[in-house]
């Protein structure tokens, strides 16, 4: 978007959304005096992101009827099960665009869940994180930094990628 020569690059604002779920997701769930179950902390976090999404994916079905578009099965049960940009198949075709990021922020908050409650020191999981950081951008620098989602690098999907960075940065930040 360019106004006046400004040049704003909104597609950004996504990986900025990243970062500060990581340092949220540290503060409130991943290091929170308040211990709670891997099931308690998914359910809360499909409580949080699936209502939304289920409605909005029905709209957009809807919107796909009437105008007679046809969709794939397979696109609409990984829209279901918010498995469409986990780099499971092709992702270019999305049901519901925005929830690439929704899909990406629910697998891998649970997978920080799972790697900051397993790894109990600081300095190990300062390093882990680092490498997790440092992984997507060593692997694909381009295609990460371009604010692309839909691209592949070794079969692994660039917005998983950048969720990778941009949520293990979120939580660095935070430690």
């Amino acid at each position: 978007f360019d106004l006046n020569g400004f040049v704003f690059h909104f597609h950004y604002a996504v990986d900025l959304f990243f970062i500060i779920s990581g340092y949220v997701m540290a503060y409130s769930s991943y290091y929170a005096p308040k211990s709670f179950s891997f099931f308690e902390f998914f359910v809360k976090r499909i409580a949080r992101l699936y209502p939304l999404h289920l409605l909005t994916l029905a709209m957009m079905l809807v919107y796909c009827w009437i105008s007679q578009k046809q969709i794939p099965s397979i696109l609409v049960i990984q829209n279901l099960f918010l498995i469409q940009n986990l780099g499971l198949g092709q992702s270019n075709d999305l049901l519901n665009f925005p929830s690439w990021s929704i899909c990406i922020e629910l697998w891998l908050t649970t997978f920080f869940l799972v790697l900051t409650k397993s790894i109990q020191s600081k300095f190990k999981i300062t390093l882990v994180l680092t490498l997790v950081f440092l992984i997507p951008l060593i692997l694909a620098p381009g295609l990460v930094l371009n604010g692309n989602y839909e691209d592949t690098v070794y079969s692994l999907n660039t917005g998983l990628l950048r969720g990778l960075s941009g949520i293990s940065l979120g939580i660095l930040l935070y430690l």
